[in-house]
């Protein structure tokens, strides 16, 4: 161990001398220990401070990605949704061979608006 020789008040030399009583230490020893702690939380202060500064660079960095990931995404959907309306056809156009042509709903739910009407107005 190296010796070195530090100035303090004599009123943090007083505390010192205090708590290194109450812990059963000597005053070196508190000070090396109060030292070690100081660093390992200057230590842990800056890593954390890069740790923040990774995470804001890859925030960027993955809004990068996103942006330049829509046009591409929206490609995509679309395609997908063309598919499924090709397949919907396809399946409709099934139905007309096996079934023939089928009656489109609006013109039953118009028809049984009608009824409902002439049967609503008999009954004034």
């Amino acid at each position: 161990m190296e010796r070195i020789m530090v100035t303090i008040p004599t009123d943090l030399l007083k505390d010192i001398d205090s708590v290194a009583k109450r812990l059963k230490q000597n005053r070196s020893q508190l000070v090396r220990q109060a030292l070690i702690e100081l660093l390992q939380k200057f230590k842990q202060q800056e890593f954390e401070a890069f740790l923040a500064e990774g995470y804001r660079e890859m925030s960027k960095e993955n809004a990068i990605v996103v942006a330049e990931s829509l046009p591409l995404q929206a490609v995509v959907t679309e395609g997908v949704r063309l598919e499924s309306i090709k397949r919907l056809r396809a399946i409709q156009e099934e139905f007309r061979k096996k079934y023939g042509e089928m009656p489109g709903c609006v013109d039953d739910i118009r028809r049984m608006r009608e009824e409902r009407d002439v049967e609503l107005t008999s009954l004034r």
